[in-house]
């Protein structure tokens, strides 16, 4: 079975490449999801997003913004990610309206945040006006969608590595 990833801009405003672009950062270098088209980052317009990583060549571009990006673009993507991790986890006005602007394009959303974009009654709103999807990556499944203890994990055959850190940015 052949499954083919989803597109999908990443908004990074002014920290791709920095600690609180991280997930933009890990988006770039690898994705099994995802095919990135696009990063969002008026500080970097032009550039390539491997070479700001300081990889090779990734063929990504940096956009000003969602309009150059959708203009450049042969096709809108099917995603757009919100790709920033800042401290407080929070987005600002002008965030907002960028998201709702995604989703009146027809993108479905990718949220990174503890902040659940799913719970936001506007956001909720317009995703069902305009038939995308909200996913909230850290938000954990409902209840009945867990399974219970079944111990096949024992019948598991293989190493296991512990790779173990202190803080977020390092994996844990």
């Amino acid at each position: 079975m052949i499954t083919t990833k989803k597109t999908a801009l990443i908004y990074c405003e002014e920290q791709f490449g920095l600690i609180d672009g991280k997930t933009a950062e890990g988006l770039i270098r690898q994705s099994d999801t995802y095919q990135i088209v696009g990063v969002l980052d008026s500080s970097l317009i032009g550039r390539d997003a491997g070479e700001v990583l300081g990889d090779k060549k990734s063929d990504i571009p940096i956009f000003a913004n969602l309009r150059a990006a959708l203009d450049a673009l042969p096709e809108i993507p099917n995603c757009y990610i919100y790709g920033k991790a800042p401290l407080d986890a929070r987005i600002s006005s002008e965030e907002r309206s960028l998201i709702l602007e995604a989703m009146e394009e027809g993108m479905d959303i990718v949220n990174g945040l503890h902040e659940y974009f799913s719970d936001d009654p506007e956001f909720s709103h317009m995703a069902v006006q305009c038939n995308v999807h909200i996913r909230d990556i850290r938000k954990p499944p409902k209840l009945k969608d867990l399974h219970i203890f079944t111990g096949q994990i024992a019948k598991v055959n293989i190493p296991v590595i512990a790779i173990l850190g202190t803080d977020s940015p390092v994996a844990k």
